[in-house]
């Protein structure tokens, strides 16, 4: 089994207050619309390899320990629109793969405006993102024109 590959003991650990703290940096909370709220990174403490989305274990060195970094300015390196989505997903979908400098990679949808390629970017978690049939709001994160330029990098032009 690799550190990526979910597990009993990772479903568990992920339940324990504490471990979920450390993990779960501020900026991912649901309430409120998440406006203006920038996305927080995480950092392993042991390799240093940073990811966005949630996981119980870092996919370099298996270690269970993270910190909550703040990226700089990412950059669009890809987009698409979706045209054919599931029940209760907008339609037409813009998405965006975005670089952040010593932070990774994102996929996410844009918010108030489409991007292009080249675009910087920042990233803002606990947004809505659509309902589903019950009406409970489904929130992650979204890309917008940067409001800052500091980090902003060109990495996808080749």
């Amino acid at each position: 089994m690799t550190p990526d590959d979910p597990d009993d003991s990772t479903t568990q650990s992920r339940d324990s207050e504490e471990e979920s703290e450390t993990r779960q940096p501020p900026g991912r909370e649901t309430s409120g619309d998440g406006a203006g709220s920038p996305a927080q990174f995480h950092r392993c403490d042991r390799c240093s390899r940073a990811w966005y989305y949630d996981r119980a274990v870092c996919a370099g060195c298996g270690h269970r320990s993270f910190s909550a970094i703040e990226p700089a300015t990412g950059t669009v390196v890809a987009r698409t629109t979706v045209h054919v989505t599931p029940d209760g997903v907008p339609s037409p979908l813009d998405l965006g793969l975005a670089a952040f400098p010593d932070a990774g990679h994102v996929v996410a949808q844009f918010g108030a405006q489409a991007l292009e390629h080249g675009d910087p970017v920042d990233l803002r978690g606990a947004e809505q993102l659509r309902s589903d049939a019950d009406g409970t709001p489904v929130v992650g994160p979204k890309l917008y024109p940067a409001a800052r330029t500091t980090g902003a990098t060109s990495s996808g032009d080749r």
